[in-house]
């Protein structure tokens, strides 16, 4: 914290997943066998943070990371059950920012990722890209407070196009190798009154707001379809 309101951080951290009982138990009917010995997936990461305050009202971080990944669970091509010999190794940059003017918070951040091609395995890079992953994400949005009891939010999410091939031995779908997902925005909206009349709460939240098609990809056959557009609201009172 050399300047007061500029912060610098570097950070080490080793991180690992158990096996799921989904890749340790023998499930006939998909066609494949239990796994016995399968390790945790473990993830070494190394970052290098810069924040800096303007003043009371603005923010800003700028994160520079390179993730290590091994041991990845995956089923190899006629493989007869779940096994570790996948890798990944990533880097990218995190920048955030936020600005707040009373009643109003504006924030935003953008993520950038891509693969270092000798230290991932082949079958998880397309065209220099993480299959299955976006190379860029951004979210932004507006939160706000009007008067002690209303305040709400509105705030999107975007993701560019995503490699997502489709492979399968099946009939029923295409083998497509160059199959991308679209980018896509998804919006959200909150609107909360707390205590607004006699001890009455409510608030409507809005997911997927304009009822955006949205897909991510796996490793079964097709990608698999994000959540449409759903409402919520609720009514409460306080004793």
């Amino acid at each position: 914290n050399p300047f007061g309101k500029f912060f610098a951080k570097a950070v080490y951290s080793r991180a690992f997943q158990a096996p799921t009982y989904f890749y340790r138990k023998e499930n006939q009917g998909l066609g494949y066998g239990a796994a016995t010995e399968l390790e945790p997936e473990k993830m070494d990461t190394y970052q290098l943070s810069f924040e800096n305050w303007f003043g009371k009202v603005g923010w800003a971080r700028m994160t520079f990371f390179y993730n290590d990944l091994k041991d990845l669970i995956s089923r190899p091509a006629g493989a007869s059950a779940y096994m570790n010999f996948e890798k990944m190794t990533t880097e990218g940059i995190e920048t955030e920012a936020r600005v707040t003017i009373e009643p109003i918070t504006i924030f935003a951040n953008h993520s950038y990722i891509r693969p270092v091609k000798a230290k991932t395995t082949s079958s998880l890079i397309k065209d220099d890209e993480l299959i299955n992953i976006p190379e860029n994400t951004i979210n932004a949005g507006i939160l706000w407070k009007y008067k002690p009891y209303l305040s709400g939010s509105f705030y999107g999410a975007w993701h560019d196009d995503i490699k997502s091939p489709i492979g399968t031995s099946s009939t029923t779908y295409r083998y497509e190798p160059d199959y991308e997902i679209s980018d896509a925005a998804i919006f959200n909206l909150t609107v909360n009154a707390e205590n607004f009349y006699k001890g009455f709460d409510t608030s409507l939240k809005i997911h997927n707001l304009f009822d955006e098609r949205d897909y991510r990809g796996g490793t079964v056959r097709i990608p698999y379809p994000q959540e449409g557009m759903n409402i919520l609201f609720t009514i409460g009172y306080r004793f």
